[in-house]
């Protein structure tokens, strides 16, 4: 990850291996801990009925936040950013949780910034216009970076009747009903190897950038984007 100008990584959606922070406190990289709260695909009518949704149900703010309870606990040792969940259409329960975070400790309460959690989707060539997401980051006050989805395929490898070798996808294996190709979201292939857009986001992320300005040739301190991560282990995203 650093290698391509990565330093920071989300849980999506669950709690991870306990390894998997201890090598992020290791190597330098910012966790976003997601508490998911994903209700999305639960709506009782169209999506403009967005009230009608379970978290917007005060019978649910209980249960809720006990996950997030369970998540503070889990991980309050490691270095990581504690999440209020994603994907829902209300900050109802975003805020009950949020207010229960504060309290829970005061003096770590930050200043406000918004982190985008699936800003480019990496599917297919989506990344390509990611230069333009950061020419907007990096002018905008609050806005540290964001999160892309996502890192690695879950794609399953299968043989085809010809002896070829793929990645199955939904439906590839039997499985009724499925998202087809939807699990494909890749910056690296499910083997680990690079897909061509992770090449783009390396260099989008790359650490210094010069400019031509007032006859003058600089390196714009736009935002501080970068930062030495521990022992030397080279630069992260910010």
């Amino acid at each position: 990850m650093e290698q391509h100008n990565i330093n920071a990584a989300s849980s999506s959606h669950y709690p991870q291996h306990p390894r998997w922070y201890e090598l992020c406190n290791l190597f330098g990289l910012y966790v976003i801990d997601e508490t998911n709260i994903e209700t999305n695909g639960f709506d009782p009518g169209p999506w403009p009925q967005h009230k009608g949704q379970l978290t917007w149900d005060p019978a649910w703010a209980s249960s809720m936040l006990r996950h997030a309870l369970n998540r503070v606990e889990r991980e309050k040792n490691h270095a990581s950013i504690k999440s209020t969940g994603r994907s829902t259409m209300t900050l109802v329960m975003a805020r009950i949780m949020t207010q229960w975070l504060i309290a829970q400790d005061p003096e770590e309460l930050q200043p406000l910034i918004i982190i985008p959690c699936e800003y480019s989707h990496a599917m297919a060539n989506s990344n390509g216009n990611i230069h333009e997401y950061w020419e907007a980051i990096n002018q905008i006050h609050g806005l540290p970076g964001g999160y892309i989805w996502d890192g690695v395929d879950q794609g399953l490898p299968k043989v085809a009747a010809d002896g070829n070798k793929y990645w199955a996808h939904g439906g590839d294996i039997g499985d009724i009903p499925n998202e087809l190709n939807f699990c494909l979201n890749i910056l690296t292939r499910a083997d680990r190897t690079e897909h061509p857009a992770l090449e783009e986001v390396k260099y989008v992320y790359h650490p210094v950038r010069d400019c031509f300005r007032a006859a003058m040739i600089g390196i714009p301190v736009v935002k501080m984007s970068y930062a030495e991560s521990p022992a030397g282990q080279g630069f992260g995203r910010i």
